[in-house]
């Protein structure tokens, strides 16, 4: 589902407060590629996704 949506709602999803660990997964499992250049192509800030996946935190 995450994967059909255009970037806009995609990046909207993410900011409204999806796990950080789902991020993580979508990068990785669906895209197959880092968290950091999905981050990147949404225009979002890698921050607090980074800080919440390092803490283990959702």
């Amino acid at each position: 589902m995450f994967v059909g949506l255009d970037p806009i709602e995609q990046s909207r999803i993410i900011r409204d407060g999806m796990d950080a660990i789902m991020v993580q997964r979508i990068a990785r499992e669906w895209l197959d590629i880092p968290v950091q250049q999905l981050l990147a192509s949404l225009r979002l800030p890698a921050s607090t996704i980074n800080r919440k996946i390092a803490q283990g935190n959702d």
